[in-house]
């Protein structure tokens, strides 16, 4: 019924597959330590300080400077997100400016560079808010200094 023709191809076209099958899709980036720009968010708030450590480790040591670009981005999308329970816009802002200066053709895409003017926006407004906050401070400092005396001269009225 079947040729030893046809059984040869058969047992091609199964190990064929079993080896398609093993395939996986090539990681996104050079490096297996580097992952996609999604993984924080499978992130829990107590990972992120490890997490940047170890990021800071791969931007530093790394041979590659496109894996040193890439985990220059990633620490910038961490010093910023919501889920980090200490976010640091100012830091975000210079991980996001080493990355483009090492990866120029990858600082022009229009997400990167809608990220640093909405950081360099957050850096501008945090500096105003907190000088509006000292401002404030002060006027309340002299508020309570003209109460006392304002409390020292009724004092003196009563006397006289």
């Amino acid at each position: 019924m079947f040729g030893t023709h046809s059984i040869a191809r058969l047992v091609l076209l199964v190990f064929i597959a079993l080896l398609l099958s093993q395939c996986a899709p090539a990681p996104l980036h050079k490096d297996a330590e580097l992952k996609d720009m999604k993984y924080s968010t499978r992130l829990k708030p107590k990972d992120f300080p490890k997490e940047i450590a170890r990021l800071e480790k791969i931007a530093k040591t790394h041979s590659d400077v496109s894996v040193q670009a890439r985990a220059h981005l990633q620490l910038a999308l961490l010093h910023a997100d919501h889920k980090n329970p200490f976010p640091d816009y100012l830091r975000a802002v210079k991980e996001l400016e080493t990355f483009i200066s090492l990866e120029p053709e990858g600082g022009k895409a229009d997400d990167v560079q809608n990220l640093l003017a909405l950081l360099k926006k957050i850096e501008l407004l945090t500096k105003e808010n907190n000088r509006i906050k000292e401002e404030n401070q002060k006027i309340n400092d002299v508020i309570e200094k003209m109460k006392s005396l304002d409390i020292q001269l009724e004092q003196k009225r009563k006397k006289y």
